[in-house]
This record gives C-alpha cells, sequence and structure tokens, in this order.
C-alpha cells in the first residue's frame, strides 16, 4: 500500500506537472504548435487537480516528488540546448510585461495624485560623474518608482544628432549599488536631453518626471533653458537638484518645502515627499512647509488649507506662513535665512518666468548660490491647482483726495437756535482744531518724506548718470568691478543719507508730532471749558411723544414729563448738560479714533520707508546681477523711477484716506453732540455712550505716547535698512580689494612666465645651434621667482586692511523685535521691542574664519603650487641643458649626424612645457579669484541673515546648549583626568621596583656607552658631509630628494599599494566616526613625509591639510610646538580653541615626532600635548603622525601612543628597482 501510494504519487505529479506545462507554452510559447489543441484553462484545472489529489493521498510523497522532480528539472537545466527561438521562459517573461502595461495603460486613466508613482528620466552622466544626483533619483523613486539614467556625450562633429543608440551599461555607484546607464553621443547635449524627452519610454510606462544637475558653467544656461522650456511643453514634472555642503544643517536632517501659495507645485511637493520620507537616509526628517503670504486676511485660511493637505498626504510636518505684505522682503532672502541649517529645501521653478530668459537665468543662478542643498520644482498639469490667495487681491488705483468741503454743510443742526448756535460755533472750532492737527502731522510728515525720497532719487540719478558714460561700459574696465565701485559709492550715499534721516529728520518729526497732539487736546479742552455747563431749554408737548425706537427708560421719562406739562403747562423747561456732552463726544469718544490716527500715521510711515528700502535694493541688486548696457540700463532707470513715484502716490492716497477717517469720526461725534442737545431726552441717549467710554482701555496718556512710540518704531527700522546698506556696501569694498590684489599677483605670475619664454625665444637659436650653451641664468631666475611669490605677504596688507574696515562698523545695532512685523501685519503699530545686532564682533567672527583663515589657506595651496611649477620648470630647464650639453659634446666627437633634431626638440619641448604651465597658472589663479568669491559670500550671508530672521532667538538656544554642553564635558574632563592621574600614580607604584628602573638602568647605561666629546663629533660632521663644489654641481632633483621637504607630484608618485591599502581603510574608520590617529613609521629618508601628503590629498581632498614641523635642533617646549601649531593653522589665538570652534574639515600631519622628544624626565611635554589634541579634536580631525621606527618603539614603551593610534603604517624605504623608476619619471628622457 506505501508503494502504491508513492508510484501513484509520481504518476500524478508528473500529470500536474504536463497540464500545467501546457497552460504556460499555450499562452507564452511562440513555436507551440499541438495537433490537438485544447484551451489553457482546461489544463489549469487539470494541474490543480492533480495536487488537490496528491494532497489527499499522501501529503509527504507529494513533497518527496515535488522535491525529486525540482532536482531533475535543475540537472537538465544545466544540460539543456538552447533552441534558436529561445526558452519558454523568456516568452514567459514577456507575455508577463505585456500583460503588465496593457493594465497599467488601462489604469492610467483612472490614476490620481494620491497613487502617482514617479517614473524618472534622469541624466547624471556616468554613476561616477553626479553620484548625488543617483543618490537624490533613488530616494525619489522608493521602492515603487523608477528612473532611467542617461549619459550623454557631447561630439559637435557628429552630422547626426544621435549615433545608433548604445546598449545599456551596467555601472556600481560609490555605495556599491548597481546602475543601469544608457550611453549616447549627440551634437548638442540639450538638443539630446529634449529628443530623449519626445520619444523615450512606451505605452503604460511613460516617464513622468525629468531630474538634472544644474549647469557647472554659466555660458551653458541659455541651452539648458531651452531645454527646461521644451521639458515643461511636454508636460513633464521637472526637479533640478543642486548639492551643497552646508556646514550649518543640523545634525536632525530637515526637509524645507516651499510654496508660493498658487500652483500644482504643493501636492507635486507632498507626493516627494512621501518617497524621501520613506528613505533610509531621510527617514525621521522634520518635515516644514513654509509661504510666503502676501495677504494678511487670509493667513488662518492657508494654515488650514496645509494642514489639511498634509493630513491628506498622510505626512506629519509643521506649517508656517512668512508674513511679507508689510517688508516686501526679497523671497530668496527669506529662503535663505529661514533655511539656512536646512538639510534639503525644495522650492519652485515658476514656470511663468519661462517668457523672461534673463530674468529666468538670473532666478537659477541665485537659486545655485544658496548655500544649502536645493530641489527645484515644477508640476505638470496632471497634479491640482491650488489657489490659497497668498497674493492681495489688486484694487482699482483711486487717488483718494482730502475732504475739503466745511463740516458744518454736513452737520443737522438743531431746530432751537440757542441749541443751534452752540452747535455751529463748536463745529467750527472743532474743524479749525482737526484742520491744524492735520497740517502739523500728517501733512508735516508727508512733506519730510517726500523731501527724503526726493534726495534719494538725486542720488540714483548721479548714479544712473555714472552708468550712462560710454567709457564706463567699456568691456575693458571689466564689469563686475566697475559694477562694485558704482554701487559702493551709490551704497555709501544712500546710507549717509539714510542716517542724516534717521538722526535728524525722524527727531523733528516726532517733535512736531507731539507739539501737534499736545496742542489739539489743550485747544480741544480749552472749548469744551468755554461751553455753558448747563442750559435752560423749552420743549413743546409734541417733543415728548413716544416713539417705536424709544427705551423702556426714554418713555418713562417722557411719560413724567407729559405729566409734569399737564399740571403746570406748556411748554416746560429742563436743564440741558452742554458740557457734559462736549467733554462725552467731543473729547472722550474720540480717544480711540486719535489714538488710531497717529498709529496709522506711523503705519503709513512704516510701509513708505519699506517701499523705498525694497527700491533702493533691488537697483543694488539689478546693477550687480547684469551685464550694464543701454537696453537694460533704461529699463532699471524706468523702473526705479516708476517704483518711487508709484511710492509717493501711494503714500499720498494712504494720508488723505488717514486724513478723511479722522473727519469723519469728528463728523460722526458732532452730529451725535447735535442730535443729543436736539432731543429732550440727552441724559437718557447720553448714557450708552458713556458705558462705552467707561469699557474703553485707552486714555490721553496713551495719545501722548504715541508720538514716542512712532519715533522709536521707526527709527529702529530704519537701523535695519541701514544695516542691509553697510552689508551691501561692505560686500562690495572687499570685493574690490580682492579683486585688485588677485589682479596684482595674477599680472606678476603671468609676467615671470612670459617673461621667460620670451627670454627661452631669445636663446632659442643658441640652444638649437650654437657650439656652447648660451647664458641661461636670467631665464632661470625668473622660473626661481615664482617661489618667491610672497603671496602672504601680499594678502597681509589687504587683511589689515579688510580688518580696519571691519573695525569702523557701528559696534551694536538696535533694530525692531521680530514680533513688531506680526503686530504691523496685523494693522497695529505698538511700541516694538529692541534686538541688538552684535555687528562689530558678529562681523570680525565671520570675517576671520570664512574669508581670511580660508583665504589664507588658499594662499598657502596657491604658493606651493607655485613652487611645484617653479621647481618642475627649473628642473625642466637644468635636465633640456644637460641633454643638449651632451649632444654638442656628441656632436664635436661626430657620434651622431642628427644632434640639431635633437636640440631642436629639446628646446621645443621645453618651450612647450614653460607655455604649458603658463596655461596652469592661468587656471590656478581663476580658481584663486573663485574661491576668494565664495568665502566672501559665505563670510556676509550669516550677517545678512541677521539682518531678516529670527535666528537671534535660535542662537540664543544654541548658545545655551554649548555652554551646558561645555560645562558637561569639563566636569568629565575632570573626572577623566583625575581618573588617570590616580591610575598614573597607581602604575608608578607598581613598577617602580621592576620594569621603570630597569628601563632606566638601560637608558643610563646606554648614554654612557655611547657619549661621544665633542672632537668626535664634529670629525664625523668632517667626514659625512659632501664636498660643497660637487654638491653644487650635483642636479637639484638630487639634492632635494633627500631633503625630506619634496613637495608631492602626481607624475613623479611611485606607488605603495600596500600602504595605500592599509591607509585607506584608516581612513574609511575616521570618516566612519572612529577616533585616533594615524601614525606612520619608517627609517630616515623611508618616504614617510610625502606618504603622509599623499594619504591626506588624495583620500580626504575636502579637508585642509596643515604641516606642523619641528624648529631646527629639536624641542620639547609645549610653547614651541604651540607656536609650530599656530602657524600651520595660521591663527594667532590657542589652537585647540580655534580647532574646537571652526567647522572647517582638517587634516594635521606633525612631521618626525622623535624631534619633539628627548630622554629626559620631562622630555614628554609636547608629546603629553599632541595626545590630549588627539583626544579632543578626533572626531573631525584627522592627525597623521610620522615618526622613525626606533624612536617611536622607544616612546611607545615610555609612553602608551598606541592607545591613541586608529591605525599604523610601517614605511618601508624604496628598494633598486623603485629608485630606478623614480629616476627615470624623473629624467622624461627624450632619447635612450
Amino acid at each position: 500500500n506505501v508503494i502504491a501510494r508513492v508510484v501513484s504519487t509520481f504518476f500524478i505529479i508528473t500529470y500536474g506537472f504536463l497540464n500545467l506545462t501546457c497552460a504556460l507554452e499555450n499562452w507564452a510559447g511562440t513555436d507551440f504548435r499541438p495537433s490537438f489543441r485544447i484551451p489553457a484553462w482546461i489544463s489549469i484545472i487539470g494541474s490543480i487537480a492533480c495536487f488537490v489529489i496528491m494532497i489527499q493521498l499522501d501529503l509527504a510523497a507529494m513533497i518527496g516528488a515535488t522535491i525529486i522532480l525540482g532536482a531533475i528539472f535543475l540537472f537538465l537545466k544545466r544540460k539543456e540546448l538552447r533552441l534558436q527561438s529561445g526558452d519558454t521562459w523568456g516568452g514567459f517573461w514577456s507575455s508577463l510585461v505585456k500583460y503588465g502595461l496593457l493594465k497599467l495603460s488601462v489604469s492610467e486613466e483612472q490614476r490620481n495624485q494620491r497613487n502617482w508613482r514617479p517614473n524618472i528620466i534622469l541624466f547624471s552622466g556616468r554613476a561616477t560623474t553626479r553620484p548625488h544626483l543617483i543618490e537624490m533619483g533613488r530616494t525619489l523613486v522608493g521602492k515603487q518608482g523608477v528612473f532611467t539614467n542617461f549619459e550623454l556625450i557631447e561630439d559637435k562633429s557628429d552630422d547626426a544628432l544621435f549615433e545608433k543608440t548604445a546598449k545599456p551599461s551596467i555601472e556600481v555607484d560609490e555605495n556599491g549599488k548597481k546602475i543601469i546607464t544608457r550611453k549616447h553621443v549627440c551634437k548638442n547635449i540639450y538638443e539630446g536631453i529634449e529628443m530623449i524627452a519626445r520619444v523615450y519610454g512606451f505605452t503604460g510606462f511613460e516617464p513622468n518626471t525629468v531630474l538634472l544637475g544644474l549647469p557647472k558653467h554659466e555660458k551653458k544656461i541659455p541651452g539648458f533653458l531651452g531645454a527646461i522650456k521644451t521639458i515643461n511643453k511636454l508636460d513633464y514634472n521637472i526637479a533640478i537638484y543642486n548639492k551643497v555642503n552646508n556646514p550649518n544643517q543640523q545634525k536632525t536632517k530637515s526637509i524645507d518645502l516651499w510654496w508660493n501659495g498658487n500652483s500644482g507645485n504643493l501636492n507635486f511637493g507632498l507626493s516627494l515627499l512621501k518617497y524621501i520620507s520613506t528613505d533610509g537616509y531621510w527617514r525621521g526628517a522634520n518635515i516644514r512647509l513654509l509661504v510666503i503670504n502676501y495677504n494678511t486676511a487670509k493667513t488662518d485660511t492657508i494654515y488650514s488649507l496645509l494642514n489639511q493637505a498634509i493630513d491628506n498626504a498622510r505626512l506629519i510636518a509643521t506649517v508656517k506662513v512668512i508674513n511679507n505684505a508689510t517688508e516686501k522682503l526679497s523671497e530668496l532672502d527669506i529662503v535663505q535665512s529661514e533655511s539656512a541649517s536646512s538639510n534639503l529645501a525644495i522650492l519652485e521653478l515658476s514656470s511663468s518666468n519661462f517668457s523672461d530668459s534673463k530674468n529666468w537665468a538670473t532666478h537659477l543662478n541665485q537659486i545655485a548660490s544658496l548655500p544649502f542643498t536645493t530641489l527645484t520644482i515644477e508640476a505638470n498639469s496632471g497634479f491640482e491647482v491650488i489657489n490659497a490667495g497668498t497674493q492681495p487681491q489688486k484694487e482699482e488705483q483711486t487717488k483718494e483726495l482730502l475732504t475739503t468741503s466745511p463740516l458744518i454743510e454736513k452737520i443737522k443742526l438743531p431746530d432751537k437756535e440757542m441749541l443751534a448756535e452752540i452747535v455751529r460755533a463748536t463745529t467750527d472750532k472743532q474743524e479749525e482744531l482737526i484742520i491744524n492737527l492735520n497740517k502739523n502731522s500728517i501733512q508735516y510728515v508727508q512733506k519730510q518724506l517726500t523731501e527724503y525720497i526726493d534726495d534719494l532719487k538725486g542720488i540714483t540719478s548721479k548714479l544712473f548718470s555714472s552708468l550712462e558714460k560710454p567709457e564706463n561700459r567699456d568691456e575693458k574696465v571689466g564689469k563686475r568691478i566697475f559694477a562694485s565701485k558704482i554701487i559702493s559709492d551709490f551704497t555709501f550715499q544712500a546710507k549717509a543719507r539714510v542716517s542724516v534721516f534717521k538722526d535728524e529728520t525722524l527727531t523733528d518729526i516726532a517733535k512736531t508730532l507731539d507739539e501737534a497732539q499736545k496742542v489739539y487736546l489743550e485747544y480741544v479742552n480749552k472749548h469744551i471749558q468755554s461751553l455753558p455747563e448747563k442750559l435752560n431749554v423749552n420743549f413743546s408737548q409734541s417733543e415728548f411723544r413716544a416713539r417705536k425706537n424709544d427705551s423702556f427708560g426714554i418713555r418713562i421719562f417722557k411719560a413724567r414729563c407729559r405729566i409734569k406739562g399737564t399740571l403746570l403747562g406748556w411748554p416746560i423747561s429742563l436743564k440741558l448738560d452742554i458740557k457734559d456732552a462736549a467733554e462725552l463726544f467731543l473729547k472722550q469718544t474720540r480717544i480711540e479714533a486719535i489714538n488710531e490716527y497717529f498709529e496709522q500715521i506711523g503705519l503709513s510711515t512704516f510701509r513708505y520707508i519699506s517701499n523705498i528700502r525694497k527700491n533702493l535694493v533691488e537697483l543694488a541688486r539689478s546693477i550687480e546681477n547684469e551685464t550694464i548696457n543701454e537696453l537694460n540700463l533704461g529699463e532699471i532707470k524706468s523702473r526705479t523711477n516708476q517704483t518711487f513715484n508709484d511710492t509717493i502716490d501711494e503714500f499720498k492716497a494712504i494720508n488723505n484716506r488717514i486724513g478723511n477717517a479722522i473727519n469723519a469720526d469728528l463728523e460722526r461725534n458732532i452730529q451725535r453732540f447735535s442730535f443729543a442737545l436736539s432731543k429732550p431726552e440727552a441724559k437718557n441717549l447720553v448714557s450708552p455712550y458713556k458705558k462705552i467710554v467707561k469699557k474703553n482701555t485707552l486714555s490721553v496718556t496713551d495719545i501722548q505716547s504715541q508720538p514716542q512710540i512712532f519715533s522709536s518704531n521707526i527709527k529702529l527700522y530704519v537701523n535695519k535698512n541701514l544695516l542691509e546698506f553697510i552689508l551691501i556696501s561692505l560686500n562690495h569694498r572687499f570685493r574690490i580689494k580682492l579683486k585688485k590684489q588677485a589682479d596684482e599677483l595674477s599680472w606678476w605670475a603671468n609676467s615671470k612666465l612670459y617673461e621667460a619664454n620670451n627670454g627661452l625665444s631669445q636663446v632659442f637659436t643658441n640652444l638649437t645651434t650654437a657650439n656652447e650653451l648660451p647664458d641661461t641664468s636670467a631665464i632661470n631666475q625668473k622660473l626661481s621667482d615664482l617661489k618667491k611669490t610672497e603671496v602672504q605677504e601680499r594678502f597681509e596688507t589687504l587683511f589689515r586692511d579688510i580688518n580696519a574696515i571691519v573695525d569702523d562698523l557701528p559696534q551694536k545695532m538696535e533694530v525692531n523685535d521680530d514680533s513688531f512685523f506680526a503686530q504691523v501685519e496685523a494693522g497695529t503699530f505698538p511700541q516694538s521691542n529692541i534686538r541688538t545686532i552684535e555687528l562689530r564682533q558678529k562681523a570680525q567672527l565671520y570675517v576671520g574664519t570664512e574669508l581670511i583663515s580660508n583665504a589664507r589657506n588658499a594662499m598657502e595651496e596657491l604658493s606651493d603650487s607655485f613652487k611645484e611649477i617653479s621647481t618642475k620648470l627649473t628642473d625642466k630647464l637644468r635636465l633640456t641643458l644637460f641633454n643638449i650639453e651632451n649632444t654638442i659634446a656628441a656632436d664635436e666627437n661626430k657620434e651622431n649626424a642628427n644632434q640639431d633634431d635633437i636640440r631642436t626638440e629639446l628646446a621645443n619641448a621645453l618651450k612647450k612645457e614653460i607655455e604649458t604651465e603658463q596655461l596652469h597658472v592661468k587656471r590656478l589663479l581663476e580658481k584663486f579669484e573663485d574661491e576668494l568669491s565664495i568665502f566672501l559670500k559665505h563670510s556676509l550671508d550669516p550677517l545678512h541673515q541677521m539682518v531678516y530672521s529670527k535666528q537671534h532667538e535660535i542662537k540664543k538656544d544654541k548658545k545655551r546648549a554649548k555652554a551646558k554642553r561645555q560645562t558637561q564635558w569639563f566636569a568629565k574632563k575632570l573626572i577623566t583626568n583625575t581618573s588617570n592621574f590616580f591610575d598614573r600614580q597607581f602604575v608608578k607604584a607598581l613598577y617602580s621596583q621592576s620594569e621603570g628602573i630597569m628601563l632606566a638602568h638601560k637608558l643610563t647605561s646606554f648614554e654612557t656607552e655611547y657619549k661621544v666629546s665633542n672632537q668626535s663629533i664634529q670629525e664625523m660632521v668632517v667626514k659625512l658631509s659632501p664636498n660643497e663644489p660637487i654638491a653644487r654641481s650635483i642636479p637639484f632633483y638630487y639634492v632635494s630628494l633627500f631633503s625630506g621637504s619634496t613637495t608631492l607630484s602626481n607624475e613623479l608618485w611611485i606607488e605603495r599599494p600596500q600602504e595605500q591599502a592599509e591607509a585607506k581603510k584608516i581612513i574609511d574608520r575616521f570618516k566612519g566616526g572612529f577616533t585616533g590617529a594615524l601614525i606612520i613609521t619608517g627609517n630616515r629618508n623611508s618616504g614617510k613625509t610625502t606618504l603622509s601628503k599623499y594619504i591626506a590629498k588624495t583620500l580626504l581632498p575636502n579637508h585642509s591639510i596643515h604641516n606642523v614641523r619641528p624648529p631646527k635642533g629639536e624641542s620639547t617646549c609645549e610653547n614651541d610646538f604651540t607656536k609650530a601649531l599656530s602657524n600651520a593653522l595660521k591663527v594667532e589665538m590657542d589652537p585647540s580653541q580655534f580647532i574646537s570652534s571652526s567647522p572647517q574639515k582638517r587634516v594635521i600631519i606633525i612631521n618626525d615626532l622623535e624631534l619633539w622628544w628627548t630622554r629626559h624626565e620631562s622630555g614628554f611635554e609636547v608629546i603629553q600635548k599632541i595626545l590630549t589634541l588627539i583626544e579632543l579634536h578626533s572626531k573631525k580631525v584627522l592627525f597623521i603622525i610620522n615618526c622613525r621606527t626606533i624612536s617611536y618603539q622607544l616612546i611607545n614603551r615610555l609612553i602608551n601612543v598606541d592607545a591613541y593610534a586608529m591605525g599604523h603604517i610601517s614605511c618601508e624605504p624604496f628598494d633598486a628597482k623603485e629608485l630606478k623608476e623614480l629616476i627615470t619619471i624623473r629624467h622624461q628622457t627624450v632619447r635612450s
């Protein structure tokens, strides 16, 4: 029975697999043509039935049979012969893909934003060209999206747009992940991008997004813009990624999504965030959604809309609405300020700007200059456009005129002449007072501010006159320097006028406003006091009739009066409280309106100055960013003047509105006063107003404080404007000085090489034909002069000038607190809190660390490069002369008939080498100048952020956190030092009678045994020193080769596979967060110093490299080491504090450790200092220490240096073969 079940199972499973095979072949096989065909579904049912029967019959036998058949299948799979038509599995997968594409095509119409998945076309080039683009592509597609990478190679000689399509290649990126790249050769890269965007994809799997990087060169921006326009017309989503290493970014990752309030980019950005936030690197990042709002009334609506959008996207994010209706700051300035510490900012491309190529290119350059990583996006039509109403509704610009008609014409006087006369006199007096108030307040402010803007218009006119001069637009002048000089002069004059406005004009306005409100309130009181306190007035019976609107109290009062009139006779006399009514309606109920009047004056002045500031700043930036010519200069001038005129018109219209409002309030209250006097129930009518007045919290004191609030708030805001002009002027003053010094250095270096090349041309004939070598000392001297660039000395004077400029800055600047602007947006003008900016201190910090310190490092690299070039050319000259001298000797001996050709070839090679290095110097200087511009920008950006942002609050929190961390660090260090002290004492006690004494005896005996006299030392020096004439005749290369101070040259580098492999492992551990130093040991002249430089330059290219060398003769003094380390870091402060405070990544190479130590009780002072530095700073600074092997072994026995080491490399000296290879490379022999 058991055998029957097993055999039956094998038969049944065979039938089952036959049915399954038949179904697959029927569906997917192209060559399956049975003589008797049955439907595939019958075969599937048969296969399922077989497996069900086997489970019922014997489950174990079914499992065993399945395994056996599977093994047989795999065995036969290896032995199979592949048919011409392929196997069935290829057809199976093809059919499966076809079916999937068909389903995708059917569901395409039903797809919405919620289930949108990215299918990205990525243009990154090779996997190693822009690895950050590939990484972002992987992040955006996540696990459910797809991206295809393209590498386009430009070949302008190619006639066709594309060559034959290349096969996809599989590459491995930096993270070891595989990527499929399609490689195409095209005539123009951007035309290739457009063509791929048009044709790539197939039904059901069409790409929907294009991901690119920003062009590296500004001249490529027009082509890039054209490609972006085409991609946008093809209805693709666009994403432009620009990665920047931001030293200010937070440890906790953060992502900012910026939305303009009216586009489909909100939904597109949230869709991308869903994929980004699921990536391992970005998981847990803080997400913020930010909107710049120009319509304050919509703030709550925007918050509600964005929170709902976040909930729908199922994201965790915070919303921030930045109201900018009042200050009208540049949006990019706000973005740079708010996202300064973000890891990624998602911005909008704004396709509406595509029509204006110039502005769009400027906008793109500004995005590229942001100091943090950005992803600029533009959604296609598939994402719903949402309008949050962030832009204010455009109102018809109508000039509101100040009401001038007599007030008495609008007042309805009482019927009784006596009362009418009081109201008439009161109206005339109050109208006179309000006219004087308007004249001495709002009209006076308008006059002063109009004069202020007229002065600024005069300054801008001078600016345009300077720009309009043809000689100032000459290409030879240097547009950037010319613009910097013009803007510097302009900002200086504007700054001076703003200072006068703040110190004199605003003070005068405040005094006038104070006097105006005092006079007004005084004369109002006098007029009220001049009115009769009470007045008897006769009223007839008809005036006491009850009306529908009468309150219950008034009805009672009128009924009582009717009874009195009936008993005593009509008319009856009532006393009216004239003075009380006047006090109420002419003063108390008007306090709020008068206070509002002065507040509105402050608000209108604030907006007026804000518009002026915006216009002047945009003018300065337009001149800086645009190429000046007659056409765009006219556009800038017209735009600036129009903005000034619009500002004046808007200011006058607002002031007229304010004046009409205070007149309307006076009219309304006089009308109430007149109405109350004309009715017998005056007391009852006045009573509700008295209750309202009692609830009013404002008083006359509040009105009296308004001029002081006006002066304080406006002065603080003008300070903010002044600070902005100071920073703009500072930027251009620094730029002019840096450019001038860089140009002088460029002229000097190029002139040396030009003179050397010119000198070579003059002696070229003698080099190639003369029987004697010509005098080339002048050429040699010009080349040697490159070593004496003294770059540091050249720039030290410049740095002193820069520091002097910084020292002249105001020590402190007081500006409005950030909460004040939110209140202004809400329409109030309260007393502003003061925010103090430590301008001079902050400028000294950022200019010192970001500009001067980095510039010094760049200068040191430039100086080293010049020295390498000088050494290389000098050696090349010597080798050429050496070889030519040999050819002359050979010619005299008639050994070779082609010596002239050889000499010509050698001379031409030397000349070509000089020309090549001349181009190299030019590139080095251009790079140096670009670096200076970057350093300047990074030094001033934090200062600009202090103007716009709330960073002072964040910095206070950071300071408190830093102080807390320092306290904790100090306590931890104290505990550690105490513990180490007791450990050392304990170990000293243990070994005082054993190893320590033995080692001490050994050292003593060593010194006694090998001690020699001065005479012996001098005899040894004489014996080992080379003969001076012979030493001078040795080629320079051999003198410097074993000097221990040779420069690192890629051409002369001899590979050290074992040492380099070990170094890479250690550097990988350092990058992974491990701490400790890298120790390199070896014998003298084994190449320890060169290997140290090679490791630092090749494995840590983004780190600054500092070489610490011991003084001549050695030193064990800690002060000498501190001085040497300070010189290497180019700082004057304590090196340890500088390393702690500086965000710059560094490599510190400590050469010849044995020269910082001596066999003495106090000989470990410097060693202990070095170990302390390693312990404190090796988290972000790599210490490379090289030392002789024997010395290091001895030092390590006395003090455990290995405990502070992350790795140890033994540097073996070159063998004969390697030395031969090195010398051969050095010679660059022309003929063997």
